[in-house]
């Protein structure tokens, strides 16, 4: 077979695997776009029920936690190796429930003041075969500019979790690892010490509004 056939067979076949990637991508960034969409429109149908009582959104906002969120993997890269190895079994039992029953309080809180705020999807840019960032824009009708939120989505067993959440660019991970870090550091690695500052803004937050 002369050289030039050879080369176009092969130009050919580079051509025919990168537009099998890129439809690839393209399937998966459809897809990552497609659940953040979705569960905007499940948080907001579920959480936003007038007079719904706080311990209710809170139970309805887990549940959309445990099936959406890898709040798992974030609290462990929030605490970061080095403390999270040094704490033995019960403080690493209940620093995952206080991280969890923390972000379920904050957030269930804010869906609480929901305003009939829209979530608008933007674009989506795919880091790698398992990763995606999902940008969107939160519009606020009394505000006079939207609020830019990234979603980073991972797929794991042909499903969807979300991994970290940035806010005009300032990532939750790493916001909260920053926080948390320095206090271990400023109390001598003390686990216990931080477990018990998680108890009392946990309770904080839950604290009524009126009170």
């Amino acid at each position: 077979m002369p050289m030039r056939s050879v080369i176009l067979i092969c130009l050919f076949l580079v051509a025919m695997i990168a537009q099998g990637e890129a439809r690839a991508d393209e399937k998966f960034s459809d897809g990552a776009r497609k659940f953040i969409a979705e569960l905007a429109g499940e948080a907001i149908a579920k959480l936003t029920v007038k007079d719904l009582p706080q311990d209710e959104r809170e139970k309805r906002f887990r549940a959309l936690v445990h099936k959406h969120i890898d709040f798992g993997t974030i609290a462990r890269w929030v605490i970061g190796r080095q403390y999270w190895s040094r704490a033995d079994e019960k403080q690493q039992k209940a620093y995952l429930s206080l991280y969890e029953d923390m972000m379920v309080a904050t957030y269930a809180n804010r869906f609480g003041d929901y305003a009939g705020e829209t979530l608008v999807i933007k674009s989506t840019k795919t880091i790698d075969e398992k990763e995606a960032l999902v940008m969107s824009s939160l519009k606020r009708p009394q505000a006079d500019k939207p609020v830019n939120i990234d979603w980073r989505v991972r797929e794991r067993n042909s499903s969807f979790t979300i991994v970290d959440i940035m806010i005009e660019g300032l990532s939750m991970a790493q916001t909260q690892r920053a926080e948390y870090t320095s206090f271990l550091r400023n109390h001598d690695g003390d686990v216990d010490a931080l477990l018990k500052d998680m108890k009392v803004r946990l309770d904080e937050i839950r604290k009524p509004k009126h009170s």
